[in-house]
């Protein structure tokens, strides 16, 4: 368990002001888009724009939320690595505060949600590509499906490489990551013929070239 750095009496109650209020409602629909309740993307918001951590009952009383509602949220929250819990040295209650680092969060979804569900429909796509005939009368179906299968695979590639860069403990680099990624990406594809579907040569390129790029900035 964390302990604050601070005395409690600095955590007093202060509720943040309209204009602040009104944007946790983007919060809550950006969390809905991925699959989460409205009532994580609150909470998450809230303890993004508070200025210090906040106790249970805070969160309760400034979003109307119930107890149990608030605490299923919060171990929600806290699986996915995007709260962690502190321990006030005075004080009975624990509070809450986002992590840092939004890099592990978004690798954390990855892992646990998004990674698990392309590679689920992934082999169902397989299995039906398996099984369907090859010959002239099913080409466009297994022309479909290979393309579906293609676009998982990478799919697949990106979440990887995003996990890849928060279990390696790249965190201070990742920002030289994002502003690179483009132009990488752009010189990645230079070259490259997209034809009705495409290959798997582009996640082949896509992940050399990633892992080069991350190679690069941890020199």
């Amino acid at each position: 368990m964390k302990y604050l750095k601070y005395s409690d009496s600095e955590n007093i109650d202060r509720p943040l002001p309209p204009e602040l209020m009104a944007e946790i409602r983007h919060f809550e629909s950006f969390f809905n888009r991925l699959g989460f309740k409205r009532m994580d993307g609150a909470i998450y918001g809230l303890l993004v724009l508070s200025t210090t951590p906040l106790s249970s009952q805070q969160i309760q009383q400034t979003l109307s939320l119930s107890q149990g509602a608030v605490s299923n949220s919060l171990k929600t929250l806290s699986l996915y690595g995007a709260v962690e819990t502190l321990d006030g040295i005075n004080s009975r209650c624990h509070l809450h505060q986002t992590t840092p680092d939004a890099l592990n969060i978004v690798s954390s979804v990855f892992r646990k949600r998004e990674q698990e569900s392309v590679s689920s429909f992934k082999r169902v796509i397989q299995r039906i590509h398996a099984n369907t005939p090859n010959d002239d009368q099913h080409a466009i179906r297994r022309e479909r499906l290979t393309s579906i299968i293609t676009t998982c695979l990478l799919a697949e590639t990106v979440m990887n490489f995003v996990m890849q860069l928060g279990q390696n403990g790249m965190n201070n680099y990742y920002r030289k990551v994002a502003d690179a990624l483009p132009e990488t990406l752009s010189a990645l594809s230079s070259g490259i013929k997209l034809k009705d579907s495409i290959t798997n040569q582009v996640k082949s390129r896509l992940w050399d070239g990633l892992e080069r790029l991350t190679q690069g900035v941890e020199q």
